[in-house]
């Protein structure tokens, strides 16, 4: 049986409106098979949501990290939430969290690439950060005004003052599909790894599609395509 055929029957066992449902988008079948191990969330309520419609209070904060422990009902399904430190308002919801004593969502940082910020890390008693690392040519070159190589030292230089105090740093590795995989972002993770097996800390890797132009599937090529994007790395 010729794929045309296999597609045809797929078909004629479904109701197109299952597809096309009348009151939402076309809907996108897939035969992909697999699917990931384990699931989690990093909540990001407590950071990204501050740069919204308002500045959440000290209270309210900490309001709503009781909430994400209680919707998360003592599992780790969410696993962190991510939280600046940049004030003194922000360091005081930190030292609230951590003072409360669940166990999940662990607070984490989120800082820029850069020393100064991760000393606030440290001094803030975290044993993980996000650390922002961004890796397409479009914002080293108009963001940083820099070069590949200036730019990856400074990122590793932050990531390896991190595991040398025993903290994990979880790089973002903004506008990801958009970046030269095999001459930026491979190069960066095999220096991470190394520094990674040195200091016996590890470290995290988020992939944001920042401009939302990657893809789901398997047979895109990076830049675009995000599974394949994982496999080479």
């Amino acid at each position: 049986m010729d794929i045309f055929q296999l597609l045809v029957n797929k078909l004629n066992n479904l109701s197109l409106e299952k597809i096309f449902p009348f009151v939402k988008p076309p809907l996108i079948l897939s035969d992909i098979n697999g699917r990931a191990d384990e699931l989690y969330l990093t909540d990001t309520t407590l950071r990204d949501g501050q740069q919204a419609w308002k500045i959440l209070s000290v209270e309210e904060s900490l309001k709503i990290y009781e909430l994400l422990v209680e919707i998360a009902n003592g599992s780790s399904v969410i696993r962190t939430t991510e939280l600046f430190l940049y004030t003194p308002k922000d360091r005081q919801v930190v030292r609230g969290i951590i003072e409360f004593g669940a166990r999940y969502p662990e607070p984490i940082g989120w800082i820029r690439a850069s020393l100064d910020e991760l000393r606030l890390v440290i001094e803030a008693g975290l044993q993980e950060t996000t650390i922002l690392t961004s890796i397409s040519d479009f914002h080293i070159k108009y963001k940083f005004g820099l070069d590949r190589e200036k730019v990856i030292e400074k990122y590793l230089e932050v990531a390896e003052t991190a595991m040398k105090n025993g903290i994990t740093p979880r790089c973002t590795l903004e506008d990801i599909t958009r970046a030269d995989i095999d001459r930026n972002v491979v190069p960066f993770v095999e220096r991470l790894i190394r520094l990674s097996e040195r200091y016996g800390v590890p470290f995290r890797l988020k992939l944001p599609d920042t401009l939302g132009v990657g893809l789901p599937f398997p047979d895109v090529p990076p830049p675009r395509g995000i599974p394949a994007i994982i496999r080479r790395l």
